[in-house]
């Protein structure tokens, strides 16, 4: 895309990849970069999850159970969509919602 909102969406990202996976290492080519970007992607989807984790855990101290639910349910989404792209344990997600005490 080249409209504005979309460019700095775009810059957070190479920002983030060179600020958390770049940093660091030598480039021995493009072919060793990217399998080792693929071997280290778990790590950063398990630390992304543990954010929204704690970001839910927020609210629910913030605002408490019952006026937090709508935040909640959406931050779910994003948790449940991201463990079910990248084929992690669903257990993951009765994990999250016992420990924030999500009500469906």
């Amino acid at each position: 895309k080249a409209d504005p909102e979309s460019k700095g969406k775009v810059e957070s990202v190479v920002k983030f990849i060179k600020i958390n996976f770049l940093e660091n290492r030598f480039y021995m080519g493009l072919d060793l970069l990217n399998q080792s970007f693929v071997m280290n992607t778990e790590g950063l989807i398990l630390e992304t999850l543990k954010g929204l984790l704690a970001t839910s855990t927020e609210k629910v101290c913030v605002l408490g159970v019952e006026d937090a639910q709508d935040d909640l349910k959406r931050l779910r989404e994003v948790y449940e969509d991201l463990v079910l792209f990248w084929g992690l344990d669903e257990d993951l997600l009765d994990a999250f919602d016992e420990k924030i005490g999500l009500v469906k």
